[in-house]
């Protein structure tokens, strides 16, 4: 079965990254890769 999909990502170099949500951090890393990665619902 063959299915049509497209998942959308990017990987970035970073020197230090954070997650916020709102005014709150909820994780970072000094200098490393980030990988965004785009889904959607059905993905």
């Amino acid at each position: 079965m063959l299915y049509n999909t497209a998942v959308k990502s990017l990987v970035q170099r970073v020197s230090r990254a954070e997650v916020r949500v709102g005014d709150d951090i909820i994780d970072s890393i000094g200098g490393g890769l980030v990988a965004f990665i785009g889904i959607a619902a059905g993905d």
